[in-house]
């Protein structure tokens, strides 16, 4: 089943034909409605460039030249600015300033076989005439001058370019809009021993508010030499398909700090735990500011996690760990 509905009519022209005006017309009428719903359907309406508001007196206002689209779709360009003078309004009044488009009538034409469109800059005290355009507001003072500090944009609108569903995807953005940084503190868990390892468990770290650091005295009151360690699980951000480079930055470093870089999860193929490190580094000095580039750093969002693990031997202090992403 199909039901056919008109949407439109243009002229058809024949070798011949006898044209009168209602045909021109029509074609005029037709390429005019298309330009117009173009205008709102594709883009929006509003003020698209140009045309502030200027004192240039104490009783005069500028309009700088710009164009714009109403709200039915016309445009309206200024090639120059526009100069009004309001000494003739009463004092201590808040106006507005509109612009409109209008065609001369029958009776208005310069030629009678031209019809000329016109831009109308008004000022008033009243709310816009329908179909107007808002270019700002101001104020007069006790004396009837322009208040420049009143000039504002209040009711104007401005338009812009309509974004479709699905028109815009990651592809279509500029690089530097495909990557970026998320900043954390550190949060880590205690250490748990690894099932192949000997190594004795660091005390975890302390954490403060926007720094993880060693405590200085274990539980049993004596002096901490055993420095700190924690693991973390890094939430991925929505959309990020690669970890790009990871940076790690803190004040103390008294004997080492080993970083690692996990990326974990589940593969679906096989039904087995993911593991394999990243990165594995030990940094030494204080304070420390280091940024390492990952190589294979493609993340699967639906079935792979990133986690970091921390093991400072002496006194330690983590202030910042960043991620760079892409999308």
């Amino acid at each position: 089943m199909r039901k056919t509905l008109k949407i439109d009519s243009r002229p058809a022209y024949f070798d011949g034909q006898l044209l009168q005006a209602e045909d021109f017309i029509a074609e005029q009428r037709y390429h005019r409605q298309a330009r117009h719903r173009h205008n709102l359907l594709m883009h929006d309406w509003g003020l698209v460039r140009g045309l502030e508001l200027r004192r240039s007196g104490d009783t005069q206002l500028t309009v700088e030249p710009g164009c714009a689209v109403d709200a039915r779709g016309r445009e309206i360009e200024i090639r120059q600015p526009v100069v009004l003078d309001l000494a003739d309004l009463p004092a201590q009044t808040r106006l507005r300033v509109t612009l409109a488009v209008r065609d001369d009538a029958a009776g208005e034409r310069e030629h009678a076989n031209r019809i000329d469109s016109r831009a109308v800059v008004g000022v008033s005290d009243e709310p816009a005439e329908d179909g107007a355009l808002v270019l700002g507001g101001l104020q007069l003072d006790a004396a009837g001058r322009i208040d420049p500090a009143s000039l504002d944009e209040s009711g104007v609108r401005r338009a812009r370019s309509r974004l479709l569903p699905g028109s815009v995807n990651v592809a279509a953005l500029d690089d530097s809009l495909r990557r970026g940084w998320m900043a954390l503190p550190f949060r880590g868990v205690a250490l748990e021993r690894e099932a192949d390892s000997t190594q004795e468990l660091p005390p975890p770290f302390r954490l403060g508010v926007t720094e993880a650091r060693s405590f200085s005295k274990l539980p049993s009151g004596e002096k901490n030499t055993r420095g700190a360690g924690g693991a973390m699980g890094i939430v991925v951000p929505f959309g990020a398909r690669r970890l790009l480079q990871f940076r790690i930055a803190g004040v103390d470093n008294a004997a080492g700090l080993d970083v690692a870089l996990i990326r974990g999860g589940f593969d679906p193929a096989t039904g087995t735990h993911q593991r394999k490190e990243l990165l594995r580094q030990t940094i030494q000095g204080a304070p420390y500011n280091q940024l390492f580039a990952i190589e294979d750093g493609v993340i699967d969002p639906a079935y792979q996690t990133l986690s970091i693990r921390l093991h400072g031997h002496g006194e330690i202090s983590v202030s910042l760990m960043a991620f760079e992403f892409s999308y």
